[in-house]
């Protein structure tokens, strides 16, 4: 794992470095100042980019896979796919009612209607679905599902003494 860091600070460091001379030379030869040797800087630069944009590619490749899936999406007016595990239940519930989601997860519908009105979330009806009540309340849906199920407070567990040893009990 530090190796893989390194190696991307590595990377990046070469890729910037490589910008900034190729930058520098160019800036010398329009201002007429182009010795043997920076021409000599410049193509090493460029030979160095060359080389390490391969490894930069490969260490990004599951970033750059995601975010050209997210083009064609967005390119074929499809609806946008998430391979994350934690927005799958989100993006399948956005267009569910309130209510619905409060039956599915078991969670006592007027206890989550407090919370969201504590935080200026305005419900009028449980059976809207929730990303209208993301729109009128100009928030989004993501906000609305992790106020649903954030804990209100944690319960100090009850002490008991069985036997002179302290037991915690919930």
């Amino acid at each position: 794992m530090k190796s893989r860091i390194v190696l991307k600070a590595v990377t990046i460091s070469l890729m910037i470095s490589s910008v900034l001379t190729i930058v520098a030379t160019v800036v010398l030869n329009k201002a007429g100042i182009y010795p043997f040797d920076v021409m000599r800087f410049h193509m090493g630069a460029g030979v160095l980019f060359l080389c390490v944009i391969p490894i930069h590619v490969y260490m990004m490749r599951q970033k750059l896979k995601k975010l050209s899936e997210q083009i064609v999406s967005l390119a074929s007016m499809r609806e946008v796919t998430s391979s994350c595990a934690s927005q799958l239940l989100p993006h399948a519930l956005h267009s569910k009612s309130l209510g619905e989601f409060c039956r599915f997860l078991g969670l006592d519908a007027m206890e989550v209607r407090e919370k969201l009105q504590r935080e200026q979330i305005m419900i009028i009806d449980m059976e809207e679905a929730i990303e209208t009540i993301a729109s009128k309340n100009r928030t989004d849906a993501m906000k609305i599902f992790s106020i649903m199920l954030q804990k209100d407070s944690i319960k100090a567990p009850s002490q008991k003494i069985y036997s002179g040893k302290l037991v915690f009990a919930a």
